[in-house]
């Protein structure tokens, strides 16, 4: 942990509204509320969805007439894969938004500019954070008597000269749990607060918790998947702490809860807010590649891997 995790910020948005304006595919041309007015020009009708969460892939879909098998799309401050099952009314391509959130203008070309593709259609499009989204996160725990001195791996304190040495922005350096080194309310810079018996929220990335965790029980792959997406709808019925908003947190979040700086060997969670943690994978909403698979938590050691790969107990806890 080099980098300081709650260092790393991300602005979000509102979501605003979408704009289409379909173009004449004439070497850039002007541009046109409507359709083109020449008879078989290329026209884009749609581009959807109209909105992108930062850094999560996004399956674009172009749908439109008379458009060339080699139409592309391209769209400010994201990064999109070659464009696929072209056909003349359409095609698709998966989009990675980048980190600055707000409008952004998406353009569909009759080929790669490189190759002297025009303007075909143009949209603008919301970018912003979701739930896939990496977010604002807590600190990390690691305290002001664990940095790494020049020239040995031992812990030494983070203001002392062999440690400032090395680098003077080490992570017990920098952040809440140096500003604010209160365990009133949590393990150094971690802040709770009790929302019931049943709730915690964490004040430094505004989500609520379950303090408590459900073991699922089914094999790992599909019907997991359906298991845990069965304990969110019982926690929105039973209207949970009040809310009816629950969903399984994504892998970026279930690491926010945990201490590395821990000392205990057992567990890396903040016992005192978490008391009923149990020292297992914690499924998340975050899918591993293609597959069935999601991203997992150890709360042990703090490791995050494949719930395929990950061995042992599996628990649940939801977020809001």
């Amino acid at each position: 942990m080099s980098s300081k995790w709650n260092e790393r910020w991300v602005v979000g948005s509102v979501l605003g509204g979408v704009t289409l304006l379909a173009l004449v595919g004439c070497g850039g041309g002007a541009s046109f509320t409507t359709a083109g007015t020449s008879a078989g020009a290329p026209t884009v009708t749609a581009l959807t969805p109209a909105t992108m969460e930062v850094g999560v892939a996004t399956t674009m879909t172009v749908t439109g007439s008379n458009l060339p098998l080699t139409a592309t799309l391209t769209i400010d401050g994201a990064s999109c894969d070659a464009s696929k099952a072209n056909t003349a009314t359409g095609f698709t391509a998966v989009c990675t938004a980048g980190a600055v959130t707000g409008s952004k203008i998406a353009t569909i070309y009759s080929d790669a500019v490189a190759k002297g593709g025009y303007w075909i259609g143009q949209q603008t499009l919301t970018v912003a954070i979701g739930p896939g989204s990496l977010g604002v996160l807590a600190d990390t725990g690691v305290g002001a008597n664990q940095c790494y001195g020049a020239g040995s791996d031992a812990l030494v304190s983070c203001s002392s000269a062999q440690a400032l040495a090395l680098n003077s922005k080490q992570d017990g350096m920098v952040g809440r749990d140096v500003l604010v080194p209160d365990s009133t309310d949590g393990s150094l810079g971690l802040s709770y607060s009790l929302i019931g018996p049943d709730c915690a929220r964490d004040n430094a990335t505004g989500l609520t918790w379950q303090r408590a965790s459900t073991t699922l029980a089914a094999a790992a792959g599909m019907a997991r998947n359906q298991e845990a997406a069965a304990l969110v709808t019982a926690a929105n019925t039973a209207i949970l702490c009040g809310y009816t908003d629950w969903r399984l947190p994504t892998r970026h979040e279930l690491q926010s809860l945990l201490n590395y700086g821990s000392t205990d060997p057992a567990l890396a969670m903040d016992w005192s807010w978490f008391p009923l943690t149990k020292g297992a994978w914690y499924y998340s909403s975050s899918p591993y590649g293609t597959s069935t698979n999601v991203w997992a938590v150890d709360v042990v050691s703090g490791r995050v891997d494949s719930i395929g790969v990950a061995t042992g107990s599996v628990e649940a806890r939801l977020v809001r």
